[in-house]
C-alpha cells in the first residue's frame, strides 16, 4: 500500500503485511486519547491552541508526519473505504490465510 500525503511532507510504503495489520489496528482500534506505541508506528496525539494534532512517526524511516484533527479523521475514513473494496478483500484474505491469522 502507498499513501502519498499531499499536503505534509512524505510518503508512506506499507509493504509487508505486518505493517499494514497495525496500520489497520491504529486507524480503527485506537481511541486517540493517549500515544499508540507499536511495533512499526508511533502516533502522539498534542494539543495546541485547544485543537488536537496528530503526530505519526514511521519507525522503519525514522520519519514524523503531523496532522490536525480533520485530516487524521480523513485518512482513518479513506482508509476504511479502501479497506472494504472486494477486490483488496480478495487480497487480504490471501494475506491473512499465508499468515494464519482469523478476520
Amino acid at each position: 500500500m502507498y499513501i502519498d500525503f499531499a499536503s505534509a511532507p512524505g510518503q508512506l510504503l506499507i509493504a509487508r503485511y505486518s505493517d499494514l495489520a497495525e496500520f489497520r489496528a491504529m486507524l480503527e482500534g485506537w481511541s486517540a486519547k493517549r500515544s499508540w506505541n507499536g511495533r512499526h508506528f508511533l502516533v502522539t496525539p498534542s494539543k495546541e491552541k485547544g485543537a488536537t494534532k496528530f503526530t505519526l512517526w514511521l519507525r522503519q524511516n525514522d520519519v514524523g508526519i503531523e496532522f490536525i484533527e480533520s485530516e487524521w479523521n480523513a485518512l482513518r475514513e479513506l482508509f476504511q473505504k479502501a479497506w472494504a473494496i472486494p477486490e483488496i478483500q480478495r487480497w487480504l484474505q490471501e494475506l491473512q490465510n499465508e499468515y494464519g491469522e482469523q478476520g
